[in-house]
């Protein structure tokens, strides 16, 4: 059950994570934006996909769901940092840095978090409010990238992009909160 179709696609986009990270680090300019937000689309639609296939195919597994969560994570922390390298002479710079702290901050603390109750042997459920953060997430990543491979040259895109950013952190840290909240039940057990 290791070598199914929606573990091989959550295989390639944890290793996209830092092949990701390293084209934006090399190449901060337009080019590697490019080549960064092709990679990233790839690696959004191999999230949407592996989940869909493991239920569809009836093919869910314990390696997908250790595996999963640990490629979204390492896909959007290592995306984020990268994107700040990306952005060093953008006017937006403190706001783009400061959500993206935030939201690396939540997601870390609810894996360790998950970690902690998994050794409890319970579990924290992903909610549906927590698969619209990661679509809001991904989608403002996408947004970002976009604005810098001028594509189009118009300046309001990168203000947009900070926008969907900030929805996509507040929404991480309202998901962030309902974690916590509904673990203390379980960390006191």
């Amino acid at each position: 059950m290791i070598f199914t179709l929606p573990n091989m696609l959550t295989v390639l986009r944890l290793f996209l994570a830092p092949f990701l990270g390293f084209v934006l680090v090399i190449y901060p300019n337009a080019s590697g934006a490019k080549i960064a937000l092709l990679i990233f689309v790839i690696s959004a639609i191999t999230d949407f996909l592996d989940g869909y296939l493991a239920r569809y195919l009836n093919k869910i597994s314990n390696l997908g769901k250790l595996l999963d969560p640990v490629a979204d994570k390492a896909l959007i922390i290592i995306t984020l940092l990268s994107i700040i390298i990306l952005k060093k002479d953008d006017q937006l710079l403190v706001f783009f840095t400061f959500a993206s702290i935030l939201i690396i901050f939540r997601e870390i603390f609810i894996m360790a978090l998950r970690e902690f109750i998994a050794e409890k042997k319970n579990t924290l459920n992903v909610t549906k409010f927590a698969k619209i953060k990661t679509f809001f997430q991904m989608f403002s990543i996408i947004v970002i990238l976009f604005s810098e491979t001028n594509f189009l040259y118009i300046h309001s895109i990168n203000y947009f992009s900070c926008f969907f950013l900030w929805i996509a952190c507040f929404l991480t840290l309202y998901t962030g909160f309902n974690y916590f909240k509904s673990s203390i039940k379980l960390i006191k057990d």
